[in-house]
């Protein structure tokens, strides 16, 4: 299973509906999301189905790959902290595996 991460700002900046966050989804199995809590990601995309900028069918989908980090790190706190930006094992799980088994 491949896996990518993009950052609250990718979010929040509207990054994911371009072509990064398109080829993202594309390319990639699983998209972890860093948001402050589990639940923002869904707001955020039943808030573009609400004002008709997305189809729901397609904010299914997209929610199947586009997953919460709390998902998969449980206990993970966003921004414990904020000056600490690398959290290793966030980017161990996080990490695309290359056919050689290096790591992107």
């Amino acid at each position: 299973m491949a896996r990518a991460f993009m950052s609250w700002l990718s979010l929040a900046a509207d990054r994911l509906f371009d072509t990064q966050g398109r080829l993202a989804t594309i390319w990639f199995d699983t998209i972890a999301m860093h948001v402050p809590r589990e639940g923002m990601l869904s707001q955020v995309v039943g808030r573009l189905v609400g004002k008709g900028e997305l189809q729901a069918a397609t904010a299914d989908e997209l929610l199947k790959c586009w997953t919460p980090v709390q998902s998969l790190l449980p206990g993970y706190s966003f921004l414990s902290n904020p000056w600490e930006t690398d959290d290793e094992y966030l980017k161990q799980v996080t990490a695309v595996r290359l056919t050689d088994g290096s790591r992107l």
